[in-house]
């Protein structure tokens, strides 16, 4: 039998230490994703203008972008389970050091590429290259207790945050070297004179490289614990300087679970109770079209639905309208100046979410302050139409325009405010449905962030060469989506309860 203070259950149990450098180098993995993911975001309208398949016309380029944007995500959810089964098969270790390794060689292929098509295709192997990062997420559960898993998992959101802010600057700032440094030995290239966007990519590429380099020499393949395996714990065989310490014997004993407490978006889906066995009768009964009727589980669900699909959206529609000229409706500016703005909102974006968020959310509480998140958007779109608006008038971008972009950018560090993730959670009707229900999350945001760029990107081109609503159309059906959204957030619980 387990001691018998062990029966006080997870809130007495003492924290089991992380094998620091395991952990360590599996989020150091996941940088992968949003530096691959962001960096072509400055400079994705020049390149796709430049392969020549607009005919000449830029306007036409949001629908071309908006694919190229779309299919990293499309790729990578269709291979995660894939990934998954794999790493089941083979070893989460080969499963997970094949992603940056494929990833270096594709990054650097796309920046080569000088036709449409291959960039479709690189791109398309970027995505399922990051598809093995569900694998990461795993690894991390399987690194961890229900002791320590919350501490393991709220990595995870701050290394997003890094790695938009790390793309964004190697696309704004190494794209174009001819242009920007012509004098130097990297602007008289003649091989970056003739692939402009090469060197951001291939930075990219060095960065994907140098992180299967620290995998390869330090990850260490995850066994489980035959003893913590029959408790329905998962647990680790450690590194031999970090032993795991042991729960007793393997009599059937399972402490109750109380699931700690966190402001966390991302900690939220690495948390299940593995300390009790599940229900098989109770998880018969709770299935997807149960939960998909449950108005406490489906409300939130499509308010987190439409949250990503929004971010998504400001997110892909900033860099296109920044660098259109101020004639088609953009403000004309350099893919630098763009980089620039990006990775200086990225890094505020971060400081704010470790510093703000946290004192903000005691205080206000998590509906006030998604609340705020999700209102931020309308403040977003508004002066992004400003802001084109004004420069049109002006020509250029005056000091009118600017100041639009500064307040735009003042709400875009609001935007990671949205916790409905946890009212999803929140909403689950039973412990033993945490796991499809988070399931449902993770599909519901990569689906909106798989047909928002698509989306928003046509309704871009389409609103520029039809002149719909003095070419504004997109930012306004957006605004209409986030006042649907707001609608939806009102109906919202003001207190999670079941958290």
């Amino acid at each position: 039998m387990l001691p018998a203070d062990s029966e006080l259950g997870l809130r007495d149990r003492i924290t089991t230490p992380l094998p620091k450098v395991q952990v360590f180098i599996v989020i150091l993995m996941q940088l992968t994703e949003p530096i691959s993911a962001t960096v072509i975001f400055p400079f994705i309208n020049q390149m796709v203008f430049s392969t020549g398949i607009t005919g000449g016309d830029e306007k036409k380029s949001g629908y071309y972008a908006g694919v190229i944007e779309s299919v990293f995500f499309l790729s990578e959810s269709l291979t995660t389970m894939l990934w998954g089964h794999a790493s089941d098969r083979y070893g989460r270790r080969p499963v997970l050091l094949l992603g940056p390794l494929g990833l270096a060689i594709v990054t650097s292929l796309f920046g080569l590429s000088t036709k449409y098509w291959t960039l479709i295709v690189f791109r398309s192997l970027q995505g399922v290259f990051n598809g093995n990062l569900g694998v990461s997420k795993t690894v991390l559960a399987e690194l961890s207790d229900a002791t320590n898993m919350a501490t393991a998992f709220s990595f995870t959101s701050v290394m997003w945050q890094v790695g938009v802010t790390i793309g964004c600057s190697l696309g704004g700032v190494l794209s174009n070297p001819a242009d920007h440094w012509p004098q130097s030995p990297i602007g008289r290239s003649p091989l970056l004179r003739n692939h402009p966007y090469l060197l951001p990519c291939a930075i990219t590429g060095f960065i994907s490289f140098f992180i299967f380099l620290v995998a390869f020499i330090g990850l260490k393949e995850v066994k489980l614990n035959v003893g913590a395996k029959d408790l329905g714990i998962l647990r680790t065989t450690e590194l031999e300087d970090e032993p795991t310490p042991q729960y007793g014997s393997t009599t059937q004993y399972y402490p109750t679970i109380s699931r700690p407490r966190s402001t966390s978006e991302e900690t939220l889906v690495g948390i299940h109770d593995y300390d009790r066995p599940k229900n098989p009768e109770l998880q018969r009964t709770i299935s997807f079209r149960t939960l998909l009727t449950s108005e406490d589980v489906l409300r939130p669900l499509s308010s987190l639905a439409l949250l990503s699909f929004l971010e998504t959206s400001i997110s892909v529609l900033i860099p296109i309208t920044y660098t259109t000229s101020v004639v088609n409706g953009g403000l004309g500016l350099t893919a630098m100046q763009v980089g620039s703005l990006l990775s200086i909102g990225g890094a505020v974006s971060l400081v704010f979410s470790a510093i703000g968020i946290p004192p903000l959310v005691r205080y206000f509480g998590i509906w006030k302050m998604h609340f705020v998140g999700m209102s931020a958007l309308i403040v977003g779109f508004s002066c992004i139409i400003m802001a084109s608006l004004a420069a049109k008038r002006a020509g250029y971008a005056d000091e009118l325009t600017w100041t639009f972009v500064m307040i735009q950018y003042a709400s875009y560090i609001i935007l990671p405010l949205g916790f409905t993730q946890m009212f999803v959670v929140n909403g689950a009707p039973s412990r033993d449905a945490l796991g499809t229900t988070n399931g449902m999350v993770q599909s519901a945001r990569t689906l909106a962030r798989t047909i928002a760029p698509v989306c928003v990107m046509s309704l871009f081109s389409i609103s520029k060469e039809q002149n719909l609503l003095h070419g504004q159309l997109s930012y306004v059906v957006c605004l209409l989506i986030t006042i649907c959204g707001l609608r939806n957030v009102l109906k919202l619980p003001r207190e999670l309860s079941r958290l």
